[in-house]
């Protein structure tokens, strides 16, 4: 039993969470309410982590939650994913909406695997952008897929290998004025390359770095 995945799906608002689980391949959900609240969430956890027989997977909707109840979700057997509401499948002439429903759909779709979490459909967007840039000051592009990790699929993409030390190496040694406002022209140089064929977002540690001479 300690293999079976229970899945719960969340239909999250501003006061309560409507909640829908399903232990394995149980066919009707069992569903409750909580309040909206830190403690009442912690309660929540707890009951899962009690009466599910292995790990649990739980997901929301993105929306005026943020990722606050995701982080007060997630433990080392509770994993939390926030669902890109664009990319729920529907069904046609679907408009019947009530909150119960709402949550048992998510545990469903979620156990069926057909969930796109919110990150991912943004990281597939960046990765999009990135594969379109063609610029000798910016990061060639090579691939981008998914690994497995403790946590599930993590998302990675790869860029041209650039030689030097990393920008937060670099920055943490003294540079004069002059060394710094040549890498930021660097890198505006880079990005008005970039206009019209995408956008790149340079940030220290990251793997898509502006082409500069860092040594």
């Amino acid at each position: 039993m300690k293999d079976v995945t229970t899945y719960v799906g969340i239909d999250a608002h501003k006061k309560d969470l409507f909640i829908a689980m399903l232990v394995g391949t149980q066919a009707t959900p069992v569903t409750w309410t909580v309040a909206n609240e830190p403690h009442a969430i912690r309660r929540l956890v707890r009951k899962l982590e009690r009466e599910a027989p292995g790990p649990v997977r739980s997901c929301y909707e993105a929306g005026p939650c943020g990722y606050a109840l995701q982080r007060r979700m997630t433990t080392t057997r509770v994993v939390c994913q926030v669902i890109a509401p664009a990319l729920i499948p529907r069904k046609p002439g679907e408009r019947i909406k009530t909150n119960p429903r709402d949550a048992r759909k998510l545990a469903e779709l979620l156990r069926a695997g057909l969930l796109t979490p919110a990150l991912l459909a943004r990281f597939r967007r960046e990765a999009a952008v990135l594969s379109r840039l063609d610029h000798p000051g910016i990061a060639r592009f090579v691939e981008t897929g998914l690994l497995e990790a403790p946590g599930g699929l993590q998302p990675y993409f790869a860029m041209e290998l650039v030689d030097g030390a990393d920008l937060r190496a670099w920055a943490a040694h003294p540079r004069t004025e002059e060394e710094r406002l040549e890498l930021g022209l660097g890198q505006f140089r880079g990005r008005l390359g970039g206009l019209g064929r995408g956008r790149s977002r340079t940030r220290p540690g990251r793997a898509a770095r502006v082409r500069a001479n860092l040594r």
